[in-house]
């Protein structure tokens, strides 16, 4: 898109908004491009990796072979949320 710049004076707010949105706004002077409106790219938000570090133990055997049928026995028996009869 490209605006005169005397729009972007009473325009520059819904231009920014327009830029944010992915829209690629050039403003131009007597006809001539000078300036492109952008959005910043914006960082990923960071994981917080090891926060938990010394609080959570995790054993060798926990991925075996033996350690998952006894898990998946735990909740084939054992439901979270039995059915309750009224």
């Amino acid at each position: 898109m490209e605006v005169n710049i005397h729009h972007v004076h009473a325009h520059l707010l819904k231009l920014i908004e327009l830029a944010e949105h992915g829209e690629e706004v050039v403003i131009a002077r007597g006809g001539e491009a000078v300036v492109k409106i952008v959005a910043v790219p914006t960082r990923p938000k960071r994981k917080l990796i090891g926060s938990a570090r010394g609080k959570i133990w995790v054993f060798d055997d926990t991925n075996s072979p033996e350690m998952n049928n006894e898990i998946q026995e735990f909740l084939n028996n054992n439901p979270l949320f039995a059915d309750e009869e009224h």
